[in-house]
Formats: C-alpha cells, structure tokens, sequence
C-alpha cells in the first residue's frame, strides 16, 4: 500500500509516501520513529513485548462487537465537539524544485467550509519533497477530522483482548440500529434455549 505507485498530479507517478531525512543524532529516537510512522499514517504502539507498527489504511473490519461482547451491555457515545473540526489545512513540505526551501499547500472540505466558515489548522509534513503528498496528507487530516466525529466507549470481555489500535472494529448496537446482529446462549435444555 505505501509504495503503491499514485498520480503525482502533473502526469506522472510517484510512491504513495516516502520519507527523506538526514538523522544528525539519536537522541530522541522514539520521537524520530514516530514521525517517520507519522509519514505514511502510521501510529507506533507497544504491545506483545514490543513496538508495532499500525496504519490508517484501507482494511477489512477484524471483528463485530455487539451489546453481548461488552459489559452491562453499554455502549457509550460521545461527539466531537465542532471547533475540534477543521475545515482549512496549511500543509508545510520542502520543494525541491523551490531551492528546497518550506512551501505551503492549502486544502480545504469545501462543503464543510461553505457550511461552518473558515477554521485552519497548521499540518506539518515531515520530510515531505512532494507536493501530492502534501496535499494528500492534509486531506487526510482534514477527512479524518470530519468523518471521525464520534467516540464510542466500552468496556469488553475476554475475545477482544487481542485487540490493538488501529484495528477496524463493527459496533452493532441494536439501541442504535433497532436491529440485533449478535448475543449469547444463556442455557440449553432439551426444549429450550434461552439467549440473552
């Protein structure tokens, strides 16, 4: 997904990201290795003995979580308040084809910005020599904001314990949907079968 070749916006092609930079010391190395994960969308996490590596990228939902996997039944919900979204992005990157100096790159949700009016943000792209990646990673800052406007807060049982951030999860709560996708056997007896 990262080296997929993409448009570069002027005709020809290019690796969705890439990183360049000079590393003059390691003094902050973990500061460092997240701002190269930061670069192609990634999150470092600690788990399993280690530091993985995980990607907001386009991927297949690893489980459905319904009232039944989580405690009491209770999900709960909380919205993004609308100053936390941005409708404006100035996105700082290194042209190369400017004497390597900072240029900036604006992008915008235009709905968004008819609507609520302007409200920017600075976005650093760190060691950005492209502009299509520039521009793509304030979109996708911008995208993030909007699209990711609700929390939702559970606590779970024992089968998600090999969750991990970054996973892409269902939630069907049926007091959100008005259906019922899931639920437990309670007990079984020769004539009945009681769920939850």
């Amino acid at each position: 997904y990262s080296d997929e070749f993409v448009s570069d916006g002027r005709g020809g092609t290019e690796p969705r990201f890439t990183y360049s930079k000079w590393v003059h010391n390691t003094q902050d190395t973990l500061g460092f290795l997240q701002a190269v994960a930061s670069t192609f969308l990634g999150k470092l996490i600690w788990g399993k003995g280690g530091v993985m590596i995980t990607q907001d990228r386009p991927k297949s939902p690893s489980k459905v979580i319904t009232k039944a996997n989580v405690e009491n039944g209770q999900f709960s919900y909380e919205q993004v308040p609308d100053e936390a979204i941005h409708t404006v992005g100035v996105v700082k990157w290194i042209n190369p084809e400017d004497g390597w100096n900072e240029n900036f790159e604006l992008v915008e949700n235009t709905d968004l910005l008819i609507e609520k009016g302007r409200f920017s943000t600075d976005v650093l792209a760190d060691a950005c020599y492209s502009r299509r990646q520039a521009r793509d990673h304030g979109r996708w800052v911008l995208y993030t904001e909007f699209y990711n406007d609700d929390t939702v807060t559970f606590s779970g049982s024992h089968e998600l314990a090999d969750s991990l951030p970054g996973d892409v999860i269902l939630i069907s709560d049926s007091d959100e949907t008005q259906y019922r996708y899931g639920g437990r056997v309670l007990s079984v007896s020769s004539t009945f079968l009681t769920m939850d």
